[in-house]
């Protein structure tokens, strides 16, 4: 195997490990963010079950203004 075979393949392994990362989600449950773990978004979401609690998405989330700079 020559040089540039060797990256690719590495690059190639590299960039599927990437792809096994756990996708982010918009909003997390009430639970989630009380226990500031990741929230998979669905209901009721992996932490909610682990710990039969009940998953409610009731918590509005706040944006920020991007005008407040100073």
């Amino acid at each position: 195997m020559s040089a540039s075979a060797a990256s690719a393949a590495k690059m190639t392994k590299a960039s599927n490990l990437r792809k096994r990362r756990f996708p982010y989600t918009q909003i997390a449950c009430d639970e989630c963010r009380r226990r500031k773990i990741k929230c998979t978004g669905e209901n009721p979401c992996k932490g909610c079950r682990d710990i039969d609690a009940v998953c409610l998405f009731e918590r509005q989330t706040r944006f920020r203004s991007a005008d407040r700079r100073g």
